[in-house]
């Protein structure tokens, strides 16, 4: 039986997979508490390319789709990950997103996560990163900033999306 599932309750079962479920290596585990934290996107995740330290110290992301760059304090991401940039040594140069893709998705297969009719995995990531913030305060304006999203609709996807599960 299909039912939508809570943001609480969303969050929880995030965080049981990043913590419970054994994700096959050690850097799918970093990839995947890096999308919890941070509501990245997967492939902007993996792509070295994309990111860059700045001078104090902080994260730059230029997302993919021609969305708005982000910016990331070190507190903000995964340690092993930040090191890995400090150091000119990507943590997850080797890690392909299908092969990340098919373990998140074997951690997630009991959950049966869904939008509408179309299953979710890595970018459920995103969504929830946009409902806590949502649920702690943050105006949708904020969200789309912090999403890096051009349209404040689009934001408003994320922190309005319905996920079902199978209970």
């Amino acid at each position: 039986m299909r039912e939508l599932i809570g943001n609480s309750n969303l969050d929880l079962v995030l965080n049981e997979i990043l913590i419970d479920y054994n994700l096959h290596s050690k850097e799918i585990k970093i990839a995947a508490e890096m999308q919890y934290k941070t509501g990245c996107r997967a492939n902007d995740l993996l792509d070295a390319s994309r990111w860059s330290l700045l001078w104090n110290g902080n994260l730059q992301l230029q997302p993919q789709k021609g969305n708005n760059i982000r910016l990331f304090e070190p507190l903000d991401v995964n340690d092993e990950f930040y090191d890995s940039i400090l150091n000119n040594a990507f943590i997850l140069d080797k890690l392909t997103y299908r092969a990340y893709s098919y373990y998140i998705e074997l951690a997630m297969h009991k959950f049966d996560f869904m939008i509408l009719s179309k299953m979710i995995t890595t970018h459920l990531f995103r969504h929830n990163y946009a409902k806590k913030l949502h649920v702690a305060g943050f105006s949708d304006v904020d969200i789309q900033y912090k999403l890096g999203e051009r349209r404040i609709t689009s934001a408003q996807g994320y922190i309005n999306s319905q996920i079902t599960w199978i209970v």
